[in-house]
């Protein structure tokens, strides 16, 4: 066999292994740190269920006192976050997810990455939802039959961790440019309830829940940057 010929197979040898690395099936280990205004329930899942619950802040929990979560899942799964608020003052999730994998990580108030959707079933506010609930209500979303007609972009706070949030106080344990999120219904028009949806205390339809993908943020600029740099190492050689 040529010389040429030989590098032409180690560079398909190299591209094949390059696209199954990609799309092959495997673990992600992750790391989910929330909080929220007033309470949260973190599940993981796959696209049409929620299949455990990883633990949650009730009502009554300070949202200054954040709960960390490593986990590891297939890379099929998604994380869920169930959030609902007191309808006093203020509501808002704010939340860091980080791939401990292929080293990403998602802030929140990232709209590339997060998705909401409202569920309008407010009931038993003390206790975490089921996992028989969420099902149902992952279903509803992703047949677009709910208040917000599925799964949509997040309102997103103006103002970052660091500056304030929606509180005027920063969450120490998360990181400074991460923003609140949550679900805005469109209804919050009292002037005497500023900055909607985030302030004047006001059911957004909740529970809301909020999702992710557990590969994100996928590194698919990086296997195309891969590929074109073994692309045109060949081409060098052979020319």
């Amino acid at each position: 066999m040529s010389t040429k010929r030989n590098r032409i197979v180690m560079v398909g040898t190299a591209l094949c292994l390059l696209l199954t690395a990609g799309g092959a099936a495997g673990q992600q280990a992750f790391n989910v740190t929330p909080t929220a205004d007033n309470a949260y329930a973190f599940y993981i899942g796959d696209g049409t269920s929620a299949t455990s619950f990883e633990g949650w802040q009730p009502i009554t929990g300070s949202i200054w006192a954040v709960e960390s979560y490593d986990r590891v899942a297939p890379d099929t799964s998604w994380v869920y976050i169930a959030a609902w608020s007191d309808h006093g003052s203020f509501q808002g999730l704010l939340v860091d997810f980080m791939n401990q994998t292929n080293g990403g990580r998602v802030l929140g108030g990232d709209t590339i990455w997060w998705e909401v959707t409202a569920t309008g079933d407010m009931h038993e506010e003390d206790d975490p939802p089921s996992l028989d609930w969420m099902t149902e209500k992952i279903l509803e979303a992703n047949a677009g039959m709910n208040p917000s007609g599925g799964w949509v972009t997040p309102a997103v706070s103006p103002l970052t961790n660091a500056e304030g949030g929606i509180h005027n106080v920063s969450v120490v344990d998360i990181e400074d440019d991460s923003r609140w999120m949550w679900y805005d219904c469109g209804r919050q028009t009292d002037p005497g309830e500023p900055n909607p949806p985030f302030q004047g205390g006001f059911n957004h339809d909740e529970y809301l829940i909020f999702r992710i993908p557990v590969t994100a943020p996928e590194p698919a600029s990086l296997s195309l940057l891969a590929l074109g740099g073994v692309v045109l190492l060949v081409r060098r050689r052979m020319a």
